[in-house]
């Protein structure tokens, strides 16, 4: 399974372009502020996911970048999640994690670091230097953990991370990918291989998302799926299912996905949270 070699986008691409990241000169950085609520160490897996980490302000620049972002956004509080050293308060008798541990935030009237509890749920601001923004320009995606097949002529990635449909969707977009769509026999078994292989790491993945979903439809109207390229499954080129499946559990079971046991189809809540599999499309090399 080659491996091709991660650049910076500095080095290889546009490097005022990150994802949807906001470049700042004088830092020669890329900012976002995810204005979703998360606790702090949820946000922390966020920013990794995007190839970036959660910012830790060091200098007058950080915070003027940071406060220029939060103005747009009048209504989302005065706190947000940055990184810091994380305290314990051992004064009580008796301790509890979740409301003895203290993370830092960033008051956004003041521009000072204060302590909060780490799992109260707040915006956050993630931050990457350009020299550092994962740039594979092989696959041309603007992220790491890519793998290429030369047989399908594909490079493919799974997200670990648990995200909704529209979530999964979003974050391949943003890594200049899309949610991976089966096209052949061939291609799902690359993808089993490779949700196999997460789920051995990670043993509460059981499902993966996939790149189609089907409309809600009225009672008793058969479901159609169509992929994110708007074809039904029998024109991408596969069209196998589960054992049982799909079964539109409850009438709620509108998305599509993988299950680790057999690579196969099945039909899950757009609106429950599972890993996913994003996939960009390499042309062959002469």
């Amino acid at each position: 399974m080659p491996k091709y070699n991660i650049s910076s986008v500095s080095e290889a691409s546009d490097p005022h372009k990150y994802r949807d990241y906001v470049y700042n000169r004088k830092t020669m950085a890329y900012y976002k502020l995810h204005i979703e609520e998360n606790d702090k160490y949820d946000s922390e897996i966020v920013c990794r996911v995007e190839g970036s980490a959660l910012i830790l302000p060091t200098s007058a620049e950080d915070i003027a970048q940071v406060h220029g972002m939060l103005k747009e956004y009048p209504d989302i509080g005065n706190l947000v999640w940055i990184e810091g050293e994380e305290e314990y308060d051992s004064s009580e008798e008796e301790w509890h994690e979740e409301s003895s541990s203290r993370c830092s935030v960033l008051n956004r009237y003041q521009g000072e670091v204060e302590d909060y509890s780490c799992y109260e749920l707040l915006p956050f601001v993630c931050k990457v230097d350009a020299k550092d923004a994962p740039y594979d320009d092989q696959c041309n995606v603007y992220a790491q953990g890519y793998d290429y097949f030369s047989s399908i002529a594909s490079c493919y990635k799974v997200i670990k991370q648990y995200y909704i449909w529209d979530q999964a969707y979003n974050e391949c977009q943003q890594e200049g990918a899309h949610l991976v769509v089966i096209n052949s026999e061939a291609e799902r078994k690359v993808v089993w291989d490779l949700v196999k292989v997460a789920q051995k790491s990670r043993k509460a993945l059981h499902s993966f998302f996939v790149g189609f979903r089907a409309e809600r439809t009225d009672s008793g109207r058969p479901r159609e799926f169509h992929t994110i390229f708007n074809e039904t499954l029998d024109q991408a080129g596969y069209n196998k299912w589960s054992v049982g499946e799909p079964d539109n559990y409850l009438d709620s079971e509108y998305c599509g996905a993988v299950s680790y046991l057999d690579g196969k189809f099945n039909d899950v809540n757009c609106n429950s949270a599972h890993a996913f599999i994003c996939e960009k499309e390499v042309p062959r090399r002469q």
